[in-house]
């Protein structure tokens, strides 16, 4: 009879902190990057690392920033993607990387017109919303837009 109360004992214990156990382990830690040459590029990140690696840009704009937050968003197109830049705490923050066209390709081999099918493959379902398929960790979002079963937009984005 004592062996059973402590058997049971023991297995209360268990049971009590087993869910303290899994709600520390672990979560989702991966966050999406794009990487270009030597420079990788993250949303929520410093951008002046990145920007300094990427070189030149095409072309450059800014404008006042929006949300009322001091300072200018920027804008830095190079050829086959676009860095957008907010206002942060450490200089400049990458907000948004988008791919525009298929001469760039995500670190898992996606580009502009890879169908539905080689999205799910590397990535796995995702969040499926119509015509799109999000991929979300830490803070970090990977965004698909697709039509007729391609892929018509790659977005990279910061979930603030």
């Amino acid at each position: 009879m004592k062996h059973l109360k402590h058997v049971l004992l023991l297995m209360l214990v268990l049971c009590l902190c087993l869910p303290l156990v899994a709600a520390c382990g672990g979560g989702d830690a991966k966050t999406y990057s794009f990487r270009y040459g030597s420079a990788t590029l993250t949303p929520g990140t410093p951008a002046k690392d990145a920007l300094t690696a990427l070189g030149e840009p095409l072309s450059f704009s800014e404008s006042g920033s929006c949300g009322g937050i001091p300072g200018t968003d920027k804008v830095y197109r190079y050829t086959g993607f676009t860095v957008y830049t907010v206002p942060g705490t450490e200089g400049d923050t990458i907000n948004t990387i988008a791919l525009t066209d298929d001469s760039v390709k995500t670190p898992e081999g996606l580009s502009i017109g890879s169908t539905r099918q080689d999205v799910t493959n590397a990535l796995g379902i995702g969040e499926q919303s119509g015509d799109t398929l999000v991929y979300v960790g830490g803070s970090t979002r990977l965004t698909f837009s697709l039509r007729d079963g391609k892929v018509t937009g790659i977005h990279y984005g910061w979930i603030s």
